[in-house]
């Protein structure tokens, strides 16, 4: 479990020092780290994670526009979350 929290912690290190270039890329709303997921299937690879409104063919996107598949050795993970709406009303107190 060591080797995984250390690799967790060195995928936040990068996503730390890639955070504001990759939300500026068009279509991405957030960045997280989390695990890569693979033909709809869950892997234990930690990744950073990238969350676009769409997900869009590579070729559609200039260079520049595109998420690179892998950052300082930690591969990315591009995902799809459509719109994102933020809560309305009130929270109940607990």
């Amino acid at each position: 479990m060591g080797d995984r929290s250390a690799t967790m912690q060195a995928c936040r290190d990068v996503l730390q020092r890639w955070r504001l270039r990759l939300l500026r890329l068009p279509n991405v709303l957030g960045v997280g780290v989390g695990y890569k997921t693979v033909g709809g299937k869950g892997t234990d690879r930690p990744a950073i994670v990238v969350m676009v409104r769409k997900k869009v063919p590579a070729g559609t996107l200039q260079q520049a526009e595109r998420v690179p598949p892998v950052i300082e050795s930690v591969p990315t993970d591009v995902v799809e979350v459509g719109d994102l709406r933020p809560l309305s009303g009130t929270v109940p107190e607990t």
